[in-house]
């Protein structure tokens, strides 16, 4: 999508004044591109287009997409997303995430793949708010505060209507205390060609969008920006962040080479016979290899008067060659995992051999601290989220005004063992190291006050009663279930 867009986008950006960043009074920057042309290459990457394809005869691992898929998988596994307060504001936001919450992976897996994407909520119809999703390729940045973190940005959508493109452009920019957004939509014949300027209502989901509105006192960006959390290679001083394989391109190019050279070891060992011509009958004068063994034999022009010859057919068997490209393979993948922040053993094959706890704890420790850093920039990004959806409440009167809080859950299997760390914990409260409402909280997700209540109701029963788990583990809070 952005290859097919940048060109158009390209003059977008001159006449919005995209290439600056900021004002005439704050530090002033460009987005280099640089960053525009990797976002690029990192999106292809991801959906499978690879500019090595001819090397490696179309033999391709994917591993680009499996990395930003498995990171997904581990950032969002287990994953709850609860705003609470009793009030009819917390309870509407809360209703207002349900298809954010059925989506979450796949958005996370993009964002990881494209080195961030922006959540951007809006009214739908006259009651609820729904949450656009814009990738990396798809919106640009304007304007930044001195944090870096984005305060203008410029949205792009495209459609086609009647064997027409239409393209619009969604700038939100924020002017002093003033807030203001503007659409614009343009027609083309052609999808790399930004088009004219038209009226918005030429796209019926679009009719009823305003060219322009202007917002006071608005203090936070009706978006937010989820930013993968890891250096910027690309370009230091951009704001903007990286793909989680961006540092893994290359081994990704020499990992389809390789397995390229194992396909072709393995087609080309292949067991064979030389078969001389005077085995098989002729049609024409011409032998004939009976259908359904071409597969087998190979003809030649050797004779049994050959004096070097001793019969009709010659066995092909040619040693293997596979393990040492299954080790010059696995030695790739390590390689991956190491530059995308996966512990071994996520794309390679480790040894079979027994290894003890803190081994494989610190084993994982690389995906832990990855996955880790991306929950607390999804946490921020989701944060900001919630707050413009609150913002739009208080514009459009969508629920009376009331306080909430947004809480998060996370499992934490990838260096924790959840049944010995439960285990640990029964006996902690049996010793009297840990209370039975704390329990009850970390394991059934309970508040305090609820844990409480249900440690108090258990009186004088035993421990296990208190603890909830006379009759099984029945709970599903809390992290590590």
């Amino acid at each position: 999508m952005f290859e097919r867009l940048k060109n158009w986008i390209g003059g977008l950006r001159k006449r919005m004044g995209l290439g600056n960043i900021g004002d005439a009074t704050s530090d002033r920057a460009k987005i280099g591109t640089e960053m525009e042309t990797r976002i690029n290459e990192w999106m292809s990457l991801y959906r499978g287009e690879f500019p090595w394809t001819d090397k490696c005869h179309h033999h391709h691992l994917d591993i680009p997409a499996t990395i930003a898929s498995e990171m997904a998988r581990l950032v969002t596994l287990e994953m709850q997303i609860n705003i609470t307060g009793e009030n009819e504001r917390a309870k509407f936001l809360d209703a207002q995430l349900d298809p954010l919450r059925e989506r979450i992976r796949q958005w996370v897996e993009y964002g990881c793949a494209g080195g961030g994407l922006m959540f951007k909520p809006y009214i739908s119809g006259e009651k609820s708010i729904r949450i656009d999703v814009a990738q990396a390729d798809m919106f640009y940045p304007i304007a930044f505060d001195s944090a870096g973190r984005i305060e203008s940005a410029a949205f792009v959508e495209q459609r086609t209507v009647g064997g027409k493109i239409y393209n619009r452009v969604e700038k939100h920019v924020r002017d002093g205390s003033g807030y203001k957004i503007t659409n614009e939509a343009f027609r083309s014949q052609s999808q790399s060609d930004r088009g004219v300027p038209c009226p918005l209502s030429e796209v019926k989901d679009w009719e009823n969008i305003e060219p322009e509105v202007r917002i006071d006192n608005l203090e936070i960006p009706l978006f937010a920006y989820f930013r993968i959390p890891q250096g910027n290679t690309a370009d230091p001083t951009s704001p903007l962040g990286v793909s989680v394989f961006a540092r893994a391109v290359r081994l990704a190019e020499d990992a389809d080479m390789v397995y390229d050279g194992y396909l072709w070891e393995y087609q080309s060992g292949q067991r064979a016979i030389d078969a001389s011509e005077d085995a098989f009958a002729t049609v024409n004068g011409l032998p004939v290899i009976p259908t359904g063994w071409e597969r087998l034999f190979r003809m030649n022009k050797f004779s049994v008067d050959d004096e070097t010859t001793q019969d009709l057919f010659r066995d092909f068997s040619q040693e293997m060659r596979d393990e040492p490209f299954k080790r010059g393979l696995n030695t790739i993948f390590e390689q991956v995992e190491d530059k995308s922040g996966l512990s071994r053993g996520i794309l390679s094959m480790q040894e079979n051999e027994a290894k003890t706890a803190t081994e494989i704890k610190m084993s994982r420790q690389r995906s832990y601290a990855t996955v880790t850093d991306i929950q607390k920039a999804l946490e921020t990004a989701l944060d900001g989220t919630i707050a413009a959806m609150n913002a739009l409440c208080d514009l459009y009167s969508l629920a009376p005004a009331g306080g909430y809080e947004v809480s998060y859950v996370w499992d934490d299997s990838i260096v924790v063992d959840a049944e010995t760390e439960r285990a640990n914990d029964r006996q902690d409260v049996a010793s009297g190291l840990m209370n039975a409402y704390e329990y009850r909280m970390k394991w059934y997700g309970e508040d305090e006050e609820t844990a409480r209540q249900k440690a108090g109701e258990a009186g004088q029963k035993s421990d296990d009663d208190i603890m909830g788990f006379s009759g099984g583990f029945g709970g599903n809070g809390g992290a590590g279930t």
